[in-house]
């Protein structure tokens, strides 16, 4: 077969085109991947491997409606360019793992009755993909209660995901190797996103001596945006990052982890069984991170601290955690309830079934 995935902004959309891209190669497939020219998917995809087409698409600008302007041009422009990667590749089936860049290909696709599949992340939809479920034959979803959205479209499958759970003992022997830490002390890994988290690393910063007191280690990710970050931190207990490549190494070795609530480094965490505190940002559409992590702390299955609240509380939830072995436990149990198992290779083996 040969698969068309479109995805593209955040690793929160690209990861699981990722993640599904290498189910279908496995079982012999031919993949392609589309999406939008100048963001990040155009330099992470083919690190794996893989050819990826751009487009000149953008996302509406909800702020300042004047910049929209250009958007119908540019809209028109990308489904030219869809319309003719289809017409060269000559794909089986569609599937969009979310974000703006896969609006003008469902409608290219859909024009010449491509079978089209998507595959939501989030416990709330986003608008590309409420737009494109009327494209869709089946959308697959990761959280209950997502008919409400999607209707008899809705398949429960999880969020496939790349860095898989493992218990293997020179997995770990070599991720102290790579961060460079010691294996005597515990590891306290930040994760704010592919595009960072200020609040998260400002916090890290400020408390870099809390973390020697307490002998404790850290793996800070900063997002390559924030680059400029690794410059405040020279103290050998603290690895900073701009992105971490191996986020197998990095969950394989840390205690605790401090992240934001994405759907896809949520279904990550529960996968790996990790004690973790969530931040979820509160500058995404529809306040949709907010709501991925309440449903988890129903079930007791992390720590939720708003951002207004950091300051407050992050540091004593963290010793909590460190210190309180039952807690940990607790929470690392809870929070299996959320994996889904194998969801790459589910869907995938539902699209062929």
């Amino acid at each position: 077969m040969r698969i068309l995935i479109v995805c593209g902004g955040t690793g929160g959309h690209i990861y699981p085109g990722l993640a599904l891209a290498k189910v279908f190669e496995q079982q012999g497939d031919e993949i392609l991947f589309l999406g939008c020219q100048n963001k990040m998917e155009m330099t992470l995809i083919p690190k794996y491997g893989y050819s990826i087409v751009g487009m000149p698409i953008a996302g509406l600008n909800r702020k300042h409606i004047l910049k929209n302007f250009s958007l119908p041009y540019k809209i028109f422009k990308s489904i030219q360019r869809a319309n003719k990667t289809i017409n060269d590749f000559k794909p089986d089936i569609i599937i969009g793992t979310g974000g703006y860049s896969q609006f003008p290909v469902m409608v290219s696709g859909f024009l010449k009755k491509i079978p089209i599949y998507l595959q939501e992340q989030n416990s709330v939809p986003g608008l590309c993909n409420s737009v494109c479920k009327f494209f869709a034959k089946k959308v697959f979803t990761a959280y209950d209660g997502m008919e409400k959205y999607f209707g008899k479209k809705n398949i429960l499958l999880g969020n496939p995901i790349l860095s898989h759970s493992s218990n293997d003992e020179k997995l770990k022997q070599e991720a102290y190797k790579y961060f460079g830490l010691s294996e005597k002390k515990n590891i306290v890994l930040f994760f704010g996103g592919s595009l960072g988290a200020t609040k998260i690393i400002d916090f890290v910063i400020e408390h870099v001596d809390d973390f020697r007191k307490q002998d404790l280690q850290v793996i800070l990710s900063v997002g390559k945006s924030n680059e400029i970050s690794k410059h405040a931190l020279t103290v050998n207990w603290v690895k900073v990052l701009p992105y971490i490549d191996r986020m197998d190494y990095a969950y394989a070795i840390s205690t605790v982890v401090v992240s934001r609530a994405g759907a896809l480094g949520l279904s990550e965490l529960s996968n790996n069984k990790k004690a973790s505190i969530i931040i979820p940002s509160p500058y995404v559409t529809n306040n949709h991170q907010m709501r991925n992590a309440k449903k988890f702390a129903e079930k007791d299955a992390i720590i939720l601290i708003p951002e207004s609240d950091v300051d407050n509380k992050l540091m004593s939830s963290i010793k909590e955690i460190i210190c309180d072995e039952n807690k940990r436990k607790t929470l690392e149990n809870n929070i299996t309830y959320f994996d889904r198992g194998n969801s790459a290779e589910n869907i995938v083996n539902y699209i062929k079934s």
